[in-house]
């Protein structure tokens, strides 16, 4: 399976103490890792960033984040599944995608609605 693995920038990769995307290469699968430069991964890395942003202690990282979902873009048909490990800025451009999108939202997560939302026409 073709898995793209779509990463917070101000984190590193792998995290300290967990993450999967390891176990998903030793398992076979084609893993491609959207995340800033000097992640230790063994997967194939698209950097968006040098490095993690909060080492470079970049204020503002919207222009970094929107260069990341413009390199998932250009290749998105090329997935069987994306599994995003960010906000939810990305559901307008994986809404046609033919390949199912998944969303862990990064922890704290606060949601002002009474129901839980989802991307709904």
């Amino acid at each position: 399976m073709k898995i793209a693995q779509i990463s917070p920038l101000m984190k590193s990769v792998p995290p300290t103490l967990y993450g999967g995307t390891e176990e998903l290469v030793r398992l076979g699968h084609e893993v491609t890792l959207f995340a800033s430069g000097g992640s230790i991964i063994s997967a194939e890395l698209v950097a968006s960033a040098p490095q993690l942003l909060r080492l470079a202690q970049v204020r503002d990282p919207s222009p970094y984040n929107v260069l990341r979902l413009e390199h998932v873009r250009r290749r998105i048909e090329d997935f069987d599944i994306l599994h995003f490990h960010t906000d939810h800025t990305h559901f307008p451009m994986v809404r046609d995608s033919a390949a199912p999108a998944v969303t862990t939202e990064p922890a704290p997560v606060f949601v002002l609605a009474e129901e839980p939302y989802a991307c709904r026409d």
